[in-house]
């Protein structure tokens, strides 16, 4: 859909719309269930009335998450995690935008839209540079300390289970073997 002509407030599922909530705060606690693997806290959060195909549901909750768009590839590390980098957020918003955060309604695609658009004025987007930032292509000692020092800084949280630790060393572990 275009953000400029529709914001949607209903998905449709099996042919039924059902309204769902689409204020952003809403929507930034649907993305720390998504991490939690708790689809029942999505869709409690999500619908008012439960659809009866969950799988349809589940669908039509990740596209309107992603605001329709596609995955484009794979998976890369995190560089940003809406509650360990609220306060950063904030700030971002206020700074570009003067939007308080905490006193306006938006949809959550106008949230979205506002979030892609934020600039590497604010200390976020800088932050999230520090993060993705591979330190193999620096040649430079000094520059790359630099940047490993900001790494470790503005490091996210490990928010994976104990068992999904241990199975991503065994698969470290398994491709070093082969």
């Amino acid at each position: 859909m275009n953000i400029l002509k529709e914001l949607p407030e209903s998905l449709n599922i099996d042919g039924r719309d059902y309204n769902i909530n689409t204020d952003f705060k809403v929507w930034l606690e649907v993305a720390e269930k998504l991490s939690e693997k708790d689809v029942f806290g999505v869709f409690s959060l999500v619908f008012n009335e439960l659809p009866d195909n969950m799988y349809s549901a589940f669908t039509a909750v990740m596209d309107f998450y992603t605001g329709g768009e596609k995955s484009k590839g794979k998976k890369g590390k995190a560089v940003f995690d809406f509650v360990f980098d609220a306060e950063l957020i904030y700030a971002a918003f206020w700074q570009q935008y003067r939007i308080n955060l905490n006193a306006v309604k938006l949809h959550w695609w106008e949230f979205k839209a506002l979030f892609t658009g934020l600039t590497a004025d604010t200390r976020f987007v800088t932050v999230m540079g520090y993060r993705q930032t591979d330190l193999n292509s620096i040649k430079d000692k000094k520059e790359r300390k630099f940047y490993r020092d900001m790494k470790r800084l503005y490091k996210l949280p490990d928010r994976r289970s104990e068992e999904e630790k241990e199975a991503d060393f065994n698969d470290a572990l398994s491709g070093l073997i082969m």
